[in-house]
């Protein structure tokens, strides 16, 4: 339900747990490739696929998500990913 996920964006249940997951693996273990990876644009209130390009030449990346330290799943399996 569009309506319900653009009132409800940014709540835990609007990610893509599968995305997410897939994200933070890539950026752990890939060290010659170009990430490709989901923005957020406020003004249209959308996400943009592709928004974010992480080069090799990047050695650190700040994760903000407001769920990490939570304890259910999948926010403590990502967390359990990130150093």
């Amino acid at each position: 339900n569009r309506k319900e996920l653009t009132e409800k964006r940014g709540a835990p249940w609007t990610f893509s747990r599968d995305a997410t997951m897939e994200f933070t693996q890539r950026v752990q273990t890939s060290s010659d490739q170009v990430i490709i990876a989901l923005t957020f644009n406020h003004a249209k209130n959308d996400p943009v696929p592709g928004g974010l390009k992480i080069g090799p030449e990047v050695q650190v990346c700040l994760f903000e998500v407001n769920y990490l330290p939570s304890k259910e799943e999948p926010w403590d399996v990502i967390a359990g990913l990130i150093d």
